[in-house]
């Protein structure tokens, strides 16, 4: 039935209720006239019992249904297999923040040497494919974030469009210089906003938005894992890649060279949809460039036309989160609430700052707290791992990745605009 037509139907039941008490307050109405309102209003009970609550898949729709059904089944998965049934954050007995305090002080401990430093020219590179990665938030977000000027945002906008895809298109003409842009999707519950640019050398662009909207959120959220290519995949990123790669293969074509980009959820979804992109198109050379992108795939082998390289900067805590890594975070939080420590020794712990005294003191509960084999170990794609850091670039071993790092700047290190300010440093151009 149409919205307007039950809405017309419960005013009109509404109306004859009204009706009938108000007759029953005259003393002059008639006996007719009272039959008649009891008639109507009788009539609109069966109505008003079908006038139930929308249910929640009426509400946000099919797709984000769904989504949500998947997400539910992560946080059952969570409560039921890795903690019995308790929740790590609520039925503890010391507060969330000393705990997780705590827990990044046992776990303050010093990278590993890299395997070897990286080079300004590979900073520059990574520049200028992080550019088209930022453009991919639209020109509004570019402009929060400092990364363009109101000046040079009015003078790339001559595009007559709807304010989403000029917003993307004045992004790349105003930060990259490309206005050529054939092709540019929206954005879908499941599938983050992407276009395709050609490049005056001829290259083509494929560049992913990363988190800005509910249902980027959603796709970050799905976590469980699904089948892909003999191997595991996150569930809610391959699904995006898949469609990705269906969506744009028209405007892709087969070039002699194809560049896919990518921010966060942008970052993940590009690692997945150049493999695949890779396997469809066997004679176009595929180079990924993936920043800050959550592990999103077992190990497996790359097909020999594709190349992907991974950056990392600072602190950021995106690149190190999985399913199989937070399990593994919330189960050695349960362990440092249960350590034989008063509130006093705590507090001396932490006020010292002795990661080595604080090792010391958990090292028995936390060693028998390792990694669930209920979840798979996601990783990152590709022999090229870049991690920016005091101002330059190395080259490191992604699987120092694997376990979260507590740090306070772990949220602030992830925007795209600390990733490009790195970047020019290690570049000498900032």
């Amino acid at each position: 039935m149409q919205l307007w037509k039950v809405k017309g139907l419960a005013a009109a039941a509404g109306a004859a209720t009204l009706w009938v008490l108000s007759l029953r307050r005259r003393s002059r109405a008639t006996a007719k006239e009272v039959a008649a309102a009891a008639c109507v209003a009788l009539l609109s009970i069966p109505l008003l019992r079908r006038l139930s609550p929308p249910t929640l898949r009426e509400v946000v729709g099919r797709e984000w249904y769904e989504q949500l059904q998947i997400i539910k089944q992560v946080v059952d998965a969570l409560e039921e297999k890795v903690f019995l049934g308790k929740s790590p954050l609520t039925e503890t007995s010391h507060p969330l923040f000393a705990n997780l305090s705590l827990l990044a002080l046992v776990e303050d401990a010093a990278r590993p040497p890299p395997r070897r430093a990286a080079g300004a020219d590979e900073a520059k590179e990574g520049l200028e494919m992080m550019k088209y990665a930022s453009a991919a938030y639209g020109g509004a977000f570019l402009l929060a974030l400092g990364l363009l000027t109101p000046r040079a945002a009015r003078d790339a906008d001559d595009f007559s469009c709807a304010f989403a895809e000029r917003d993307v298109r004045v992004a790349l003409a105003a930060h990259c210089g490309a206005r050529d842009v054939p092709y540019l999707h929206p954005g879908a519950p499941g599938v983050p906003s992407h276009y395709v640019c050609r490049r005056p050398d001829g290259v083509v662009v494929l560049g992913i938005r990363g988190t800005s909207t509910l249902s980027d959120a959603l796709t970050d959220l799905v976590a469980s894992d699904c089948a892909a290519g003999g191997g595991r995949a996150h569930a809610g990123i391959f699904r995006a890649a898949e469609a990705i790669a269906d969506g744009c293969a028209a405007a892709v074509g087969a070039p002699r060279r194809l560049v896919v980009v990518g921010h966060s959820l942008g970052g993940g979804a590009a690692v997945l949809t150049s493999l695949r992109l890779a396997e469809r198109l066997p004679g176009t050379r595929v180079a990924c460039y993936a920043f800050a992108p959550p592990p999103t795939i077992t190990a497996r082998e790359t097909p020999a036309n594709l190349a992907v390289k991974t950056y990392a900067h600072a602190d950021d805590c995106v690149p190190q989160l999985s399913l199989r890594s937070v399990a593994l975070v919330l189960l050695r939080l349960l362990a440092i609430d249960r350590l034989d420590l008063g509130v006093a020794a705590r507090v001396k712990l932490l006020a010292a700052g002795d990661a080595a005294a604080a090792r010391a003191t958990s090292a028995k509960a936390l060693r028998h707290f390792a990694p669930t084999s209920s979840f798979p170990l996601l990783d990152h794609v590709g022999d090229e791992f870049f991690h920016l850091e005091g101002g330059g670039i190395v080259a490191r071993d992604a699987a120092e990745l694997r376990g979260v790092r507590f740090h306070r700047r772990m949220l602030v290190d992830h925007f795209p605009n600390a990733y490009e300010a790195a970047l020019a440093a290690a570049a000498g151009t900032a």
